[in-house]
């Protein structure tokens, strides 16, 4: 089921605008709070940025969600997410976790040559350490399903449905994979990289599972779950 929200006409421009706005309000309010000369007076760690981060993602979600809940008494179906069987890989999804955990494991093999950026917060080569942290890591994920819903939202529902009425569906995809760095004021060239491809395959999932956004907010939340626990830290995707 498409459900374009633009080619529904249930969208205009007016509405896509509001989205964008409150979406760079919140990221550019994060990033001023870290950053502003104030931020000396509480102790702004990449851990406490982070929870601003998922916090704001949270906050554009019920906002964007609220509003369009009032105005056009959207439900959750509308906004591409439904949890019926049929309509979520599990096996693919699953498939391409494993996937990116065997990429995250070489980089771990190779953690010399990664630079500084390399900044992981458990070692996954080191077995105990990465199970005495599951419960940890269960709470990055679940944070992770906020950020993820978010950005999947804006990525899949907004972006994409827009690129979707003008061009083929290879090219929109492609193009919201290219644009997805911009939304979210990701400019090194490492992050952008990663963001690109994990985009690409998340709006791949989306249109695999009849324009579902479950098994993509899964898998981008499991992306940002690993790249943060064990590649980049906290700082992963905080501008």
């Amino acid at each position: 089921m498409n459900n374009n929200l633009f080619e529904d006409k249930r969208l205009n421009y007016k509405d896509f605008l509001i989205i964008l706005i409150s979406w760079y309000f919140i990221i550019l309010g994060n990033y001023f709070l870290k950053e502003m000369k104030f931020s000396h007076l509480i102790y702004f760690s990449n851990f406490l940025a982070y929870i601003f981060n998922v916090l704001g993602h949270t906050l554009f979600f019920m906002v964007i969600y609220g509003y369009f809940n009032y105005l056009y008494n959207f439900s959750f179906e509308d906004f591409g997410i439904r949890l019926n069987k049929e309509n979520i890989s599990f096996v693919l999804t699953t498939s391409l976790i494993f996937l990116l955990s065997l990429g995250v494991l070489i980089i771990n093999l190779n953690a010399d040559q990664t630079g500084a950026a390399f900044n992981p917060l458990y070692n996954i080569l080191n077995f105990e350490e990465v199970m005495s942290a599951l419960p940890f890591l269960i709470i990055i994920f679940i944070a992770s399903i906020l950020i993820a819903l978010a950005e999947q939202f804006l990525f899949n529902k907004i972006i994409f449905a827009l690129f979707e009425l003008y061009f083929p569906k290879f090219l929109a995809s492609f193009m919201t994979a290219l644009f997805a760095p911009v939304l979210i004021l990701q400019f090194k060239a490492e992050f952008m990289l990663i963001i690109f491809l994990s985009v690409l395959i998340s709006n791949l999932l989306f249109i695999i599972n009849d324009y579902n956004l479950t098994s993509s907010v899964i898998f981008y939340a499991a992306f940002i779950t690993i790249y943060t626990a064990f590649i980049y830290g906290f700082n992963f995707m905080i501008i």
